[in-house]
């Protein structure tokens, strides 16, 4: 869950112009709270996915490719991802 949680606060910190949102920003404490789902199925209507709050092979590989795969390479072994 760390990993889900880094990929979405570089997520929000790298959305665009007058962004990041404050409310958008996580604790990265590696528990899938009502926070975490929250900003989850932001990220995954954001990106035209069904917002149903798992972190599947789709959202895992959009998670991993676009956000962690330069800073973090462990995640890629913990995500859920399509390759």
């Amino acid at each position: 869950m760390t990993c889900v949680q880094l990929a979405l606060n570089h997520w929000n910190s790298n959305r665009g112009p007058g962004l990041p949102h404050p409310e958008m920003a996580l604790d990265v404490d590696g528990q899938f709270g009502g926070e975490t789902l929250r900003v989850l199925k932001a990220y995954q209507s954001a990106q035209n996915l069904d917002a149903d709050g798992v972190v599947g092979p789709q959202t895992g590989d959009l998670l991993y490719w676009a956000h962690l795969h330069q800073s973090d390479p462990y995640c890629h072994s913990v995500l859920p991802t399509k390759s």
